[in-house]
């Protein structure tokens, strides 16, 4: 999938994987540049945006959570981003 521009308040839990290009996430007053194999989370009811890049747009793959233990799951994490390269 290859969005150019989302900003909303997330309804489920999501973990979004970067197959190729790049991009940019905002979450929690921080602004994250990702791109291949590095991937975000998104907390339920967590007011967030992200876009592709106009040069090099990103191209995605992402997991949906729904329940009642999900945003404690995942708020259990230090941060937004789950994989970075190094």
């Amino acid at each position: 999938m290859a969005d150019q521009i989302t900003r909303h308040r997330a309804a489920l839990g999501m973990v979004h994987y970067i197959l190729s290009g790049k991009g940019v996430y905002q979450c929690r007053g921080k602004t994250f540049r990702l791109g291949e194999r590095e991937a975000f989370l998104i907390c339920p009811g967590e007011l967030i945006y992200y876009e592709a890049d106009r040069e090099e747009p990103w191209i995605y793959t992402w997991i949906g959570m729904q329940g009642i233990k999900v945003k404690g799951y995942l708020e259990r994490r230090s941060g937004p981003i789950m994989w970075r390269k190094r």
